[in-house]
């Protein structure tokens, strides 16, 4: 189970998922199972579960590849990926998607709860493109011809923050670093020795890290004016879950909860992303979910509610037997 922005590997245990398994197990409503939890990255909101550059990570081995052979080292062997499913909330369930489609024949079954599955929306210039404006608008930098340099990587912008954590993995300076590393008693030293940069200035932002030697530059996928520009038609759209090789999902199981009420715009983008994945010809259970007045399901206050469906769905896809 992957969490949302900014969430770490304690997210669905907050959220009642020893409680609620226990249960569903005790009641004999889902078989036992290993429910691994892992942390997105903290700084920036996290970086969409993908890419592999120093300022990201490396999540495209990490997720879906070693992942599985680390849980394996503690002798619990799935080999068997008819047992094997991944979701996510949020960030989490496009990462659970992606994962899935860039490592075909790895799982039986997918849950994600609204998220950024339709970069582009249902039109081609909705979805992600609709937080553009907003994000240099919190920043008082919207049309500015200086918005480049006074962009800030440093505050706490919820908007801005899910975009550079986007940029870095989508759309850094550096796209490609080599490293020599070298093993010490004290650690490994590791010296950055070619880079592979982007021979443009188009919405670059250099202010992250200013040394040379941890050069962590993005570029970001607009203008000053939240226009989308050649990053977000070369580098960004590339990485949008339409354009991931769909027969990865041929025989998957698929289950997707929405609100009409979700952060971002994520509901436009997970109906958007259902539309596609029915045109693909996949089978998709949608669960419809919503807060009531006074506490709306603006945020995962309803993830408690939803975990039992998302156990149910995933041990049904398990099937029976050993």
């Amino acid at each position: 189970l992957l969490p949302p922005q900014g969430k770490d590997h304690y997210f669905y245990f907050n959220h009642g998922l020893q409680q609620v398994a226990d249960e569903l197990i005790a009641k004999g409503e889902i078989q036992p199972m290993l429910i691994a939890c892992i942390s997105n990255d903290l700084v920036f909101g996290g970086y969409f579960y993908a890419g592999h550059h120093p300022g990201a990570g490396d999540w495209d081995a990490i997720v879906g590849q070693n992942l599985i052979d680390h849980i394996e080292t503690f002798g619990l062997t799935i080999v068997d990926p008819d047992k094997r499913g991944i979701g996510g909330v949020g960030m989490g369930g496009y990462g659970a998607f992606r994962a899935a489609m860039l490592n075909p024949g790895t799982f039986t079954s997918i849950s994600a709860v609204d998220g950024p599955l339709d970069f582009d929306g249902s039109d081609g210039s909705s979805g992600m493109i609709d937080l553009f404006v907003p994000a240099l608008t919190e920043q008082g930098l919207l049309g500015e011809a200086t918005w480049q340099a006074d962009f800030d990587s440093s505050a706490v912008w919820p908007t801005s923050n899910l975009l550079i954590g986007g940029a870095l993995a989508f759309s850094p300076h550096d796209t490609a670093v080599t490293c020599d590393v070298t093993s010490t008693i004290n650690g490994n030293i590791i010296e950055i020795t070619a880079r592979d940069t982007l021979e443009t200035e188009e919405s670059l932002i250099r202010n992250v890290v200013t040394q040379d030697a941890y050069n962590l530059d993005f570029h970001l996928p607009f203008d000053a004016n939240g226009n989308t520009n050649t990053i977000w038609d070369n580098f960004w759209l590339p990485n949008n879950l339409e354009n991931l090789p769909s027969a990865s999902l041929d025989g998957v199981n698929i289950w997707i909860a929405t609100s009409d009420e979700a952060n971002f715009g994520y509901h436009d983008q997970t109906l958007s992303f259902i539309s596609t994945l029915q045109g693909w010809g996949n089978q998709v259970n949608t669960h419809t979910y919503s807060g009531y007045a006074g506490n709306p399901a603006t945020g995962d206050q309803y993830v408690y509610d939803l975990l039992k469906e998302i156990l149910i769905f995933h041990s049904a896809s398990f099937g029976n037997g050993d």
